[in-house]
């Protein structure tokens, strides 16, 4: 992860953050966009294929739409788009079924992301706080995915 790069999007970011309200908004997309990137990384890993993969086809399982789900926040509530596998197989770690209020997730991810930890220190604080067994890979696809370092 490049410091620098993390300090020019931060600055680009707060030019349109003036208020509390700009900061709530903020705050709900980046919560929407790092679970998103989390649960489509979880399901990949668990249908062993990405999106769109050819090798996925005639496998007998593949993505099957999404499901509605609302998180409730600290200040305001999360609309997400829960992915489901056509065999019923895929059960979401992230954000588990059920589940509408996550302890802070999405902070101490992006908090521990961006100190460098590895992914298997990731993956054992998921495991510690949040009871998820989150795999080094499905860390590592997400990363890639919000750093734009997909193959």
């Amino acid at each position: 992860m490049d410091e620098d790069a993390i300090r020019q999007l931060a600055k680009m970011i707060g030019k349109d953050v003036k208020n509390e309200a700009d900061r709530g908004d903020f705050s709900k997309l980046l919560k929407k966009i790092v679970v998103k990137t989390a649960l489509d990384a979880e399901l990949t890993d668990n249908l062993c294929n990405d999106k769109n993969d050819a090798k996925g086809n005639g496998s007998g399982n593949s993505r099957s739409g999404k499901s509605k789900k609302r998180l409730k926040g600290d200040h305001s509530d999360v609309e997400l788009d829960i992915p489901r596998d056509r065999e019923g197989t895929y059960e979401p770690q992230i954000v588990r079924k059920g589940e509408s209020r996550p302890t802070q997730m999405d902070d101490q991810f992006l908090s521990l992301y961006a100190n460098g930890m590895s992914t298997r220190d990731i993956c054992a604080i998921f495991k510690e706080l949040y009871d998820a067994n989150v795999s080094p890979t499905v860390i590592s696809k997400v990363t890639d995915a919000r750093t734009g370092n997909q193959c």
